[in-house]
């Protein structure tokens, strides 16, 4: 996980890695595997769809998508975009609960991918 702060809230969130799609990125998977490359220097062996949605569809058209980098490990230092102040948080997955219920964890997109993430995967790997 990372944590960055975010000039809405005017406060540090500890979310997930993401970004956009840039226009050389050859499908949102890559784009996803490029973004935890960049924001913390982890590659993933796999990545893995998780799902989509509009996160503001009232006033917005833009699309978000969901992954899990499985078997990630460090490969190289992150590389953060200009402009961006990230620190690189490891998080033990069994803690993900009680970290949203202590409201440690309050980025919406960042719930709405854990919740994916349960869906998705067998109870085994949760």
């Amino acid at each position: 996980m990372v944590r960055q702060y975010r000039h809405g809230i005017e406060q540090v969130c500890l979310e997930l890695p993401g970004g956009l799609v840039d226009a050389g990125d050859l499908s949102t998977a890559a784009a996803a595997g490029r973004e935890l490359l960049e924001e913390t220097g982890y590659q993933a062996a796999n990545i893995v769809e998780l799902g989509e949605c509009f996160p503001q569809p009232a006033v917005l058209n833009n699309k978000g998508y969901f992954f899990h980098g499985k078997d990630a490990v460090k490969v190289a230092e992150p590389t953060p975009d200009a402009g961006e102040d990230i620190e690189v948080v490891k998080v033990p997955l069994q803690k993900i609960p009680d970290m949203i219920a202590n409201k440690e964890i309050t980025h919406g997109m960042v719930l709405l991918a854990f919740f994916l993430y349960g869906l998705k995967l067998p109870p085994h790997e949760l």
